[in-house]
Parts: structure tokens; C-alpha cells; sequence
């Protein structure tokens, strides 16, 4: 009952990432990159895709009790990230972590400029912004959240980073 259940729970998520984001390519890619940097010191496993890689891991996974609940939680989180972007699991190792993100720094960077001055324009906004504590913007459906979303116009993955960098840099 517990497999049927996370299994729904994936394609509920699925269909919310595809019906409420547009999300970004380079944010998915990112957040492969910096799981696999933490777990692949291999050189061997460069040539294989993303997907194969996961698969493997999970066989492996199953015979090996001396692995960490991080490494667990890695591979979990891979699995989970190729389940709902199929064209990242067909992507080599070596190209996922000698990916260039130039351009999406630079979208960032664009995009917290564009909430700061939206911020300020705004200072009731502003105040409550600041003075909101949550752990989570990504599932957050706060009307305020939701004003700034439309302000910055940005797609779902990249607001809630810069929701986290602009947060600190105005506390």
C-alpha cells in the first residue's frame, strides 16, 4: 500500500510541476549537477546517461545495507527528478556536471533585481515580505506570494530560489 501510495503521490506532483510551472531546463539541470558532484567520484560511470546511472544505483542500493540515508535520499531524489523530466535521464554524467550555467546566473541575478525593485515599489509588499517567515515558498499559495509571482513574471523554479536570495538579502 505504501509503494501505491508514493507512486500517486509522484504523479500528482508530475501533473502540478506541468500544470503550474513552467519550469526552467537549467534550475533541473543544476539540481542534478549538485547531487551528482556529492555522490559520483567514479570517472568510469561519466559515459553513462543519467537514467542508467539511477537505475543502476537502485539495484545496487537494494544488496547494500553500508550505504548513508544521504546517498539514499540522492539517488531518491535523481529517480525522482528523471521520473518527471525525461529528456534530463537520456543527458550523459558528464555533460549534466560540465554543464555551463552562465546564463542562468545571469537570469538569476536579473530576475532578483526584478523582485527587489518590484519589492520597493510596493512597500506594504515590501514589510510583509520581510516580516513572512516559511520555510517554503515552492508550495505556497499565499495571495501576497502569488501578487509577486504575477509582478515578477519568472517561471515557478526560479522565483522560489530568488524568493530564499532575496529574503536574506533584505534581513
Amino acid at each position: 500500500m505504501n509503494k501505491l501510495k508514493t507512486i500517486y503521490i509522484l504523479k500528482c506532483l508530475k501533473i502540478y510541476y506541468n500544470m503550474f510551472y513552467r519550469v526552467n531546463n537549467d534550475i533541473i539541470i543544476f539540481e542534478v549537477s549538485e547531487i551528482l558532484k556529492n555522490i559520483v567520484n567514479n570517472q568510469l560511470i561519466y559515459n553513462q546517461t543519467l537514467g542508467n546511472y539511477v537505475i543502476n544505483e537502485f539495484h545496487y542500493i537494494k544488496y547494500n545495507l553500508h550505504l548513508t540515508n544521504e546517498y539514499y535520499r540522492s539517488i531518491n531524489r535523481l529517480y525522482f527528478l528523471c521520473d518527471l523530466f525525461p529528456n534530463i535521464s537520456i543527458k550523459k554524467i558528464y555533460e549534466i556536471i560540465n554543464y555551463d550555467f552562465r546564463k542562468l546566473k545571469y537570469n538569476m541575478i536579473r530576475l532578483e533585481n526584478s523582485m527587489i525593485k518590484c519589492l520597493y515599489s510596493d512597500l506594504k509588499l515590501l514589510e510583509w515580505f520581510k516580516n513572512y517567515n516559511t520555510r517554503y515558498y515552492s508550495y505556497n499559495f499565499h495571495p501576497n506570494l502569488q501578487k509577486l509571482f504575477k509582478l515578477v513574471n519568472s517561471d515557478g523554479t526560479s522565483f522560489v530560489i530568488c524568493c530564499n536570495y532575496v529574503k536574506n538579502k533584505l534581513t
